[in-house]
């Protein structure tokens, strides 16, 4: 007499097969061009995701409602901890260890900025003042001056991998 196939082996076999797959997909390029394009396309996705936090501040500020902003960081750590995890399992290409490690600090950087070294602005509420807005501001801007070291280092490389790779970059716009 046949048995019915168990639910639990199913499972079992399922949890073997995606046990030995990666958790990302390893991207492939074909050019050391699209391989520039997707990795730096974290930088832009990062000032836009930036873009949105600092809008909900001003917002916050003058509505009081706070919302947006605990909207914002939430959004900036998911994006940063999944692009985090693609970063660290792209394979190199085309030379490209040095870009993506850059990369990869970067966005740690950003990661530990908006998850630990500013915890006034977590305390911004209905009720806050002006001065503990102020105050909560003032952290945003004083622990972003560091950012800068890391987008220039990102630029650096990146120009380094363009350069070894034959192509040019394009003029920076308004953003990073």
């Amino acid at each position: 007499m046949n048995k019915p196939f168990r639910p639990l082996a199913l499972l079992a076999i399922f949890a073997l097969v995606f046990a030995s797959q990666p958790l990302f997909a390893q991207k492939k390029f074909d050019t050391a061009l699209e391989m520039n394009d997707y990795l730096v396309g974290t930088v832009d996705s990062l000032f836009e995701k930036g873009s949105v936090l600092g809008r909900a501040v001003v917002s916050g500020r003058s509505s009081k409602d706070f919302t947006d902003l605990v909207k914002a960081k939430k959004d900036i750590i998911r994006y940063g901890g999944k692009r985090l995890a693609e970063l660290k399992n792209t394979p190199d290409q085309f030379g490209s260890a040095e870009l993506r490690k850059a990369l990869i600090s970067f966005v740690e950087f950003e990661m530990d900025l908006i998850g630990n070294q500013l915890p006034l602005l977590d305390k911004l509420h209905a009720k806050s003042t002006e001065a503990e807005i102020q105050a909560a501001i003032e952290q945003l801007l004083d622990q972003s001056k560091k950012e800068q070291q890391y987008l220039d280092k990102v630029i650096n490389v990146q120009a380094k991998f363009a350069e070894q790779n034959g192509f040019a970059l394009e003029p920076e716009k308004d953003s990073p």
